[in-house]
């Protein structure tokens, strides 16, 4: 992806046979194993946020279709769309997209374009989907009209570009852009729950939470035993009990090597008011001084087999 977004930054044609390439591994990846995949999403690069972040709406896209029950060739055309979303950001001065917090109308402005750029580059590629060209197009209008660049109503918006709106804000505000500090994943949840009636399309809001559950993958928590762990998969039919690796123990210790904890079987006993195993919070792992990408490239393998 990194030699795909540089080749059309530098004027080269999209390479579609190796887009379209990416996108069928993750799809074959999400129907193999969909919480390995959103595991992997938590691994950004902070020296690629352009592609770590295309790579992320991708991969989330594709999960979020696959719970909405899209079939396999829906899969991949949304999934192309997500991956290029931005890929019209490859026009801008790169100095624009790394600081938001102080910019001025007309660099606002200039950014928006990259809504208009995309779409151009994506109409001089041959092979792909036209729901691809509406993301790129689309993917910032809002459900109430306050979105750029046509400032279109929620029913002037295809499935697709929903979709992909709401995983682009998620990935966005979590991994944090532009100079943004990142926001913990169930606050951004919270938030889009919130903002769903006026920006989004509130059942899909609703299903997207759903689908990432109370405590999505990749999630750094506190248990009521004091314990530190990564979320590495969820139970859709007990969203607050999901599996655990626990990395440091009651006493904040790092532990030498992390176990695994499926809250689920620390359901309490109403009879005898057992004991019963829970996520007390939400952590952010840089104020815990704890790499989620570091374990999850050491420990992934062992656990999610």
């Amino acid at each position: 992806m990194s030699n795909i977004f540089s080749d059309v930054r530098v004027g080269r044609s999209l390479d579609v046979a190796k887009t379209k390439e990416t996108v069928g591994d993750l799809v074959v990846s999400v129907m193999r194993h969909p919480d390995a995949l959103m595991l992997m999403t938590t691994m950004r690069d902070k020296s690629e946020q352009a592609v770590a972040h295309a790579i992320n709406v991708c991969a989330i896209s594709i999960t979020f279709g696959r719970s909405l029950g899209f079939d396999e060739r829906e899969l991949s055309d949304l999934g192309i769309g997500a991956l290029l979303h931005d890929i019209g950001q490859t026009k801008l001065d790169k100095d624009l997209l790394e600081d938001f917090t102080n910019c001025t109308e007309e660099q606002l402005k200039n950014y928006q374009d990259h809504t208009t750029y995309g779409p151009a580059i994506l109409h001089n590629t041959k092979g792909l989907p036209e729901s691809v060209i509406s993301i790129a197009r689309d993917h910032h209008e809002r459900a109430n009209g306050t979105g750029y660049p046509q400032k279109l109503l929620s029913d002037q918006l295809d499935i697709f570009t929903k979709v992909v709106s709401i995983v682009d804000i998620y990935d966005n505000v979590t991994s944090g852009v532009h100079g943004m500090p990142p926001m913990p994943c169930t606050e951004a949840l919270k938030n889009m729950y919130a903002w769903r009636k006026n920006l989004f399309d509130p059942l899909l809001v609703e299903k997207f939470i759903q689908c990432l559950g109370i405590y999505p993958i990749g999630s750094l928590v506190e248990l009521n035993t004091g314990e530190v762990g990564i979320v590495i998969s969820m139970n859709p039919d007990l969203r607050l009990l999901p599996k655990v690796m626990i990395v440091k123990n009651a006493k904040q210790e790092t532990l030498e090597q992390p176990r695994l904890v499926n809250l689920s079987l620390f359901v309490r006993d109403e009879l005898e008011n057992a004991n019963k195993i829970e996520i007390h919070r939400v952590l952010q792992p840089e104020r815990c001084d704890i790499d989620v990408r570091s374990y999850i490239f050491r420990e992934l393998p062992h656990h999610m087999v």
